[in-house]
């Protein structure tokens, strides 16, 4: 059902206020309120009609990436610490581990959403872009699986629920 614009803006007032509805954000566990938004860039939902039942579905996927990242990592400068570490792992041909994973995993996932929802390419590049970034999802999803000895396929249906049912509510 598509929302009218006074709708679109009162669910803004909300949708701004969640950390997950933003591409960068200043650290994990900061509210967009508390610091007047400093650090908080690009938001996913906004209070445009376009491809708003699309993006609704996009933040559920950064919000499903960052529940686990934030299970791996207390903040986004251990995590990009780890990430760096499993890049220099793989370049000199040594084993990179689940975590370190998780880690590049998280930011090729950002990178590819972000370039989606505010490059410049074209219509169908784009598409691409979110295939790929939902195909780098489900890979993080499976190597978080290995490292916490959960079950990837009940992950990925949980994560599948959760985006095709409209999330879990505000983090």
């Amino acid at each position: 059902m598509k929302k009218t614009k006074q709708e679109r803006e009162a669910a803004w007032q909300a949708d701004q206020l969640d950390p997950d509805n933003w591409l960068e954000i200043p650290d994990f566990g900061v509210l967009p309120a508390d610091v007047q938004f400093a650090g908080f860039a690009f938001p996913i939902v906004d209070p445009s009609p376009r491809f708003y039942e699309a993006r609704l579905e996009i933040r559920e996927m950064v919000r499903s990436a960052r529940d686990i990242a934030r299970t791996h990592f207390s903040t986004i400068g251990e995590l990009l610490e780890t990430e760096l570490a499993g890049w220099d792992a793989y370049a000199a041909g040594q084993e990179v581990s689940d975590r370190m994973g998780v880690a590049m995993l998280y930011r090729t996932f950002m990178g590819e959403i972000q370039e989606a929802l505010t490059g410049n390419a074209g219509r169908e590049a784009r598409a691409r872009d979110l295939a790929s970034a939902a195909l780098t999802l489900c890979r993080l999803v499976e190597v978080d699986a290995h490292d916490s000895d959960r079950s990837a396929a009940d992950t990925t249906s949980q994560l599948l629920a959760r985006v095709r049912g409209g999330g879990s509510g505000q983090r």
